[in-house]
């Protein structure tokens, strides 16, 4: 098939990705919050148990904002940045307390790839 990328080739990688917006007036959604809330017990990567973390929670979640989105062909975003992803981006954000994101980027730093030229990618809208 296709792949989504639009150049006929299947994709090794599949991304579902919400942003974020920093709100002092909205709190996270619970489910961010929750995993903002297990992060200080973390004890070993892969095993710490979070039980709010469930399929069902995460997809409530993520529903809304993944009802139109954005699909492209790109790379993961932290090192080594592998090539052959297809990128699920949803149009509407969540937002995100200052709190839980400050307990984020204490795990986690502020590991992001700069934006990337297009290079001719093709960015769909689908919705």
């Amino acid at each position: 098939g296709e792949g989504g990328g639009g150049g006929g080739e299947a994709l090794p990688y599949l991304v579902v990705s919400v942003l974020f917006s920093l709100s002092d007036a909205e709190p996270s959604p619970p489910l961010l919050s929750s995993l903002a809330a297990a992060i200080p017990h973390v004890r070993e990567v892969g095993r710490t148990h979070v039980p709010s973390l469930t399929l069902e929670t995460v997809t409530a979640t993520v529903e809304g904002p993944l009802q139109s989105y954005f699909r492209y062909q790109g790379s993961l975003t932290t090192p080594p940045c592998t090539e052959g992803v297809l990128w699920f981006v949803g149009a509407k954000g969540l937002p995100i307390s200052r709190e839980d994101l400050e307990v984020i980027l204490a795990l986690q730093g502020d590991n992001r790839r700069p934006v990337q030229p297009l290079n001719g990618r093709v960015i769909r809208y689908v919705l």
